[in-house]
């Protein structure tokens, strides 16, 4: 917990700037995937938001109408989420992240218009903890829904997770999560980095490599992700998983998988390294809008950098 504390802790001065064409795609989609699959249909009253960060979905939340716990194991995150509270927007309809691109604003409006659709006001801002999500300081059956985005994949012990997550969920309650999916374009990119670059710099290292394209294919893998807080990589131990051994993890805690949606699918052809320029060229934008309005059409295909699903407390 305090290595990743740390590595998290200093992401602080970065964290919310999405200036990348990686980044702000991946905030719009899954923050519209939540807004569809959850808070229009589900309306959950009590959400815990768990690997908070600085309280995107837990603002999100709140603008659906919930009243939000939100919990990470980072003070310099947690702090930053508690001063949005005071700040303009703040949860009651203002951008969740800056706006550099054309295609958030959309986003964003589509977004805000389901959460004011709910038609149930707005609760008082969220309530942050620094709390471990394998160690839930709340009592069971507490929540309606839990809220794990990207967390997950970080976590050594993720049954211990999922069960602690089982246990405050209310009998049938709901559960959207993030995780870096194992099958993607992304892997062919970072095999060609570590071949050329000597798993040097960014990529991946051979080792990584390996495990990533020969381990058998129904099982996630375990790779030092790069994580790079701009000013330093941080290599950071980081599970991919297969939507089968994601569903085999959920089926064991208690779960039933009820959704699974891509993100960065289309969009992926072109490398991460490329989309994470804070400053894109405009020929790279207009090649990026051009991927990304077929992967809006092409919802049906799953394997993205990223992999969202939602899954249900059996009773």
């Amino acid at each position: 917990m305090n290595d990743q504390a740390d590595i998290f802790d200093r992401t602080v001065g970065e964290y919310d700037l999405i200036v990348e064409l990686s980044y702000a795609w991946y905030y719009s989609r899954v923050h519209h995937a939540i807004a569809q699959r959850v808070i229009r249909p589900l309306r959950p009253g009590r959400v815990l938001d768990v690997a908070c960060g600085t309280g995107f979905q837990s603002y999100l939340h709140r603008a659906g109408g919930a009243q939000v716990v939100g919990v990470d194991v980072s003070e310099n995150l947690l702090r930053a989420a508690a001063a949005k509270s005071g700040a303009a927007g703040g949860g009651n309809g203002g951008p969740l992240f800056p706006v550099h691109f054309d295609f958030v604003a959309d986003y964003n409006r589509r977004i805000e218009a389901i959460a004011a659709a709910s038609g149930r006001g707005i609760p008082p801002p969220p309530r942050f903890l620094r709390a471990d999500g394998r160690r839930l300081p709340f009592s069971d059956c507490r929540f309606d829904h839990v809220n794990l985005v990207g967390g997950l994949s970080y976590m050594t012990d993720r049954r211990q997770a999922l069960s602690e997550i089982r246990r405050v969920l209310k009998p049938g309650g709901t559960l959207f999560l993030e995780v870096e999916h194992r099958w993607n374009f992304e892997t062919f990119w970072r095999t060609l980095h570590a071949v050329f670059a000597n798993g040097a710099g960014d990529a991946f290292s051979r080792a990584d490599i390996r495990r990533l394209l020969f381990t058998p294919f129904r099982r996630g893998v375990a790779a030092a992700f790069p994580f790079n807080a701009y000013e330093k990589i941080a290599p950071t131990p980081c599970r991919f998983f297969t939507f089968r051994e994601m569903t085999d993890l959920l089926g064991e805690a208690g779960f039933d998988a009820a959704g699974r949606w891509g993100v960065h699918t289309v969009t992926n052809l072109i490398p991460w390294s490329w989309l994470e320029q804070r400053h894109p060229s405009p020929r790279l934008v207009r090649l990026f809008l051009r991927l990304a309005a077929l992967e809006e059409r092409l919802s049906f295909f799953k394997s993205g950098i990223g992999m969202m699903v939602l899954a249900r407390k059996r009773r």
